[in-house]
């Protein structure tokens, strides 16, 4: 059986991302707690682009664990895109990074009005 890799990354990673906004408090005990692992936004748009570039207008996507919106971001602006965040101050930042409709709230209990076509996101990993 032969294994493909799942992400085909760039090969010159020398390009340094812009700096993550400022999240007040003490964010390190927080994203510590809630297992907070921010995807960089080169990385959510090599994703959008290399394996969600079929998306349009009829498709609707949904970030469970946004963040500060990455994905929201990378997401074409044609295709409906709904994000969740439980930390109510990325929930913000998200908002502002995407333009994108944010609900505060751990998406294991969120009412959807929406049913995405694809989900996408940066799972939880601690």
């Amino acid at each position: 059986m032969q294994t493909l890799p799942l992400f085909d990354f760039p090969e010159d990673l020398s390009v340094s991302p812009p700096p993550a906004p400022a999240v007040t408090g003490d964010a390190s005990a927080r994203q510590r707690e809630l297992g907070q692992y921010m995807t960089p936004m080169w990385v959510a748009e090599s994703l959008v682009q290399r394996h969600f570039a079929e998306l349009d207008a009829n498709d609707c996507v949904f970030e469970l664990t946004c963040g500060t919106g990455a994905f929201l971001s990378a997401i074409p602006p044609h295709v409906e895109a709904l994000g969740v965040e439980i930390d109510p101050e990325l929930a913000d930042i998200a908002r502002a990074n995407s333009g994108r409709r944010v609900i505060t709230g751990d998406f294991r209990q969120v009412k959807f009005d929406l049913r995405p076509s694809a989900i996408l996101g940066n799972p939880r990993s601690a």
